[in-house]
């Protein structure tokens, strides 16, 4: 013999009487309730249907309200709508002046950022100068040490030359000295000649005049003995002082 399933009116009757019992009316409360028989499935779907019917019929139509507490009612939302429009009001006239001193702020910051970023490139373009000018300074710097280098070689030879300037003019002085010794010495051997030759000239000239005897004449013909002839004495040279 077939079984037959679990209809919707035992499940909803098992459900109904589950919650007149103040139990509340679970799957499993339905299922025992039943017998324990009944798929979850079929229970659940049932339960489901019963549930929407049960919430339909406890939905309750609005009570009309009379006339005086509709107008009340109304008036009551009319003052509060007024309320709340005079203070949205207020409150956006607020937002706008705060609007409008953010916006002035704004327009501030914006003047100040924009002033601040000229400010910042006439920094950058005064550190440029700045840097020229340091590499300009470098330069002549180094062109400046470059040419205290070259002067101070300058000064160096210049010094030397200097030097040795003064040498020779030692030299100089002592070659003057030297010079007028033997201009002395030239003169002295110079009147000695001149003085020698007039002796001679003298001599014969009084042999001209009165001849000599004959033992007078061999005399003098006959040539000295070993006697040499004065000779002007030599200066010796001084050496030049060397330069200290």
């Amino acid at each position: 013999m077939t079984r037959s399933g679990i209809t919707y009116e035992q499940v909803t009757a098992a459900a109904a009487a589950l919650k007149a019992e103040g139990v509340y009316p679970s799957i499993a409360k339905v299922r025992a309730r039943l017998g324990d028989t009944g798929s979850e499935t079929t229970l659940s779907k049932h339960l489901l249907a019963w549930r929407q019917g049960q919430e339909a019929e406890q939905a309750v139509e609005p009570i009309p309200c009379p006339p005086t507490v509709t107008t009340a009612l109304q008036a009551v939302s009319k003052a509060v709508t007024d309320a709340l429009t005079v203070k949205g009001e207020a409150v956006r006239r607020e937002l706008d002046e705060e609007n409008a001193e953010i916006r002035a702020e704004a327009e501030n910051l914006l003047g100040k950022n924009a002033e601040l970023e000229a400010d910042g490139e006439r920094l950058k373009a005064h550190i440029e100068i700045l840097k020229d000018e340091l590499r300009q300074n470098i330069a002549l710097a180094k062109t400046n040490r470059e040419r205290s280098e070259q002067l101070q070689g300058q000064l160096n030879a210049a010094l030397m030359e200097q030097a040795e300037i003064s040498h020779l003019r030692i030299q100089v002085a002592d070659l003057r000295g030297e010079l007028a010794e033997v201009r002395a010495a030239l003169s002295a051997m110079t009147e000695r000649a001149a003085a020698a030759e007039a002796l001679v000239a003298r001599k014969h000239s009084d042999r001209a005049e009165a001849p000599p005897p004959i033992a007078v004449v061999d005399a003098v013909v006959q040539p000295q003995p070993d006697k040499e002839p004065d000779k002007p004495a030599r200066k010796k040279n001084v050496p030049m002082s060397k330069a200290k």
